[in-house]
């Protein structure tokens, strides 16, 4: 989704965003942040301050890191605020001559899981995968890193009646959303994609899904844009 501005400008992103997503059954808060800087901006500042406070509440952080530049004061601050953290770190844009390696980065954070990610993907390598097309290595990850996270209860795991609940709001969430539309008159595609999403979050309960013949007599009918 469009959620915020994002140039290659540094400094652009100022506000945190947050989304709520679904992992092997465990239910995650997903915060992207400002990335950390020195800067003399009043306002990114405050964008920055919130990144840190949102590092030292995570209970895992994602740190994205460019294979091909010299790390530099501010990748090395933000190094320093992982030094106790649990980290999956990423280092991007592999498909360009490398300078930074992954063993450069597991030897400044050796806790860390580090995953190689690349700008253009190549599908006869397998040594790393496009940051915006291939994150299934990422997505493995994650679960096992949450699978083995201290949430929710005593024993480390959140209980079935946990997840559900968490999937129950999520449903009541679609729903009331699809009413307001439906009653403010915001077209019928608004209406169908929420009692869709509503749909898929009971189907996570019952082990049912959304059948495909269904879907595409949706779009069909409604044309509903991306």
């Amino acid at each position: 989704e469009e959620r915020a501005i994002v140039t290659d400008i540094p400094g652009t992103t100022r506000d945190s965003i947050e989304e709520f997503i679904d992992v092997g059954g465990i239910p995650l808060k997903i915060i992207d942040t400002a990335g950390i800087r020195e800067t003399g901006e009043p306002i990114e500042q405050i964008g920055i301050d919130r990144a840190k406070a949102h590092i030292e509440n995570a209970d895992l952080v994602l740190a994205v890191f460019d294979a091909a530049r010299t790390l530099d004061a501010a990748d090395e601050k933000i190094i320093a605020l992982l030094k106790n953290k649990n980290v999956i770190a990423l280092l991007n844009k592999c498909d360009l001559p490398p300078i930074v390696t992954a063993e450069d980065l597991c030897a400044k954070l050796p806790q860390a899981t580090v995953i190689k990610t690349r700008l253009k993907f190549a599908p006869n390598e397998d040594a790393a995968h496009s940051a915006r097309e291939k994150l299934a290595p990422l997505v493995a990850v994650l679960r096992e890193k949450c699978s083995a996270l201290e949430l929710g209860g005593a024993d480390g795991v959140i209980s079935e009646s946990d997840r559900q609940e968490y999937l129950l709001r999520q449903t009541k969430e679609h729903l009331t959303a699809a009413l307001h539309a439906a009653q403010n008159n915001l077209g019928e595609d608004f209406v169908v994609i929420d009692l869709r999403g509503a749909w898929e979050a009971l189907g996570n309960i019952t082990g049912e899904t959304v059948a495909e013949d269904i879907i595409d007599a949706i779009f069909a009918e409604f044309c509903i844009g991306k």
